[in-house]
């Protein structure tokens, strides 16, 4: 009966979706990007009765995805308050645009372009100023999370979410941009 509870919010449905889709996912604080299990993205699961205990105990948890070889994703992190879309214009005229791939709107009115992860170790690291590269050893925030502003993290699109499943390819020359690469 307490796990019919949970649902009331929305999080706990995400992270069954999630998790369904074979895309581990963790706690985060309530309204927040911190872990609130003591390894953080290290202890992420697709294990559903994990997932159950974990908003049994956390009802209202934001939730945390890894990124890089656990998950097979990466992410570019654009933040607007860090001069991140004038950083992201700038690397686009000089690279070329970024492809179309799921994205997400988050709660500081940033955005993380989700692409492939590239079968190699790909560490976090910064590509210009507001805009971040989150690999291996690195996590996001996803919907339907909340901002500690208040607002919420979506998947921007119609069908964004699902985008996820399917995604595009890292491009060669954010790959290149980041440390080791041959």
């Amino acid at each position: 009966m307490a796990q019919d509870r949970v649902h009331t919010n929305g999080f706990l449905e995400a992270a069954l979706w999630y998790i369904s889709k074979g895309l581990p996912v963790f706690p985060l604080v309530a309204r927040g990007k911190e872990p609130a299990t003591s390894h953080g993205f290290k202890d992420a699961s697709t294990n559903e009765k994990q997932i159950r205990a974990w908003w049994r105990r956390w009802a209202n948890a934001n939730l945390g995805m890894p990124t890089g070889a656990v998950s097979g994703l990466v992410v570019v992190d654009i933040d607007p308050r860090n001069g991140g879309e004038e950083s992201l214009f700038r690397l686009e005229q000089e690279h070329g645009r970024l492809p179309d791939t799921a994205r997400a709107v988050t709660g500081g009115g940033g955005q993380h372009r989700v692409y492939r992860h590239p079968g190699e170790i790909c560490r976090e690291a910064k590509l210009a100023p507001g805009v971040d590269f989150k690999g291996d050893g690195g996590y996001i925030v996803v919907a339907p999370s909340i901002h500690p502003s208040g607002n919420p993290y979506f998947w921007d699109g119609g069908n964004a979410r699902e985008e996820l499943l399917d995604c595009t390819p890292l491009p060669l020359w954010i790959r290149a941009m980041l440390p080791g690469a041959s």
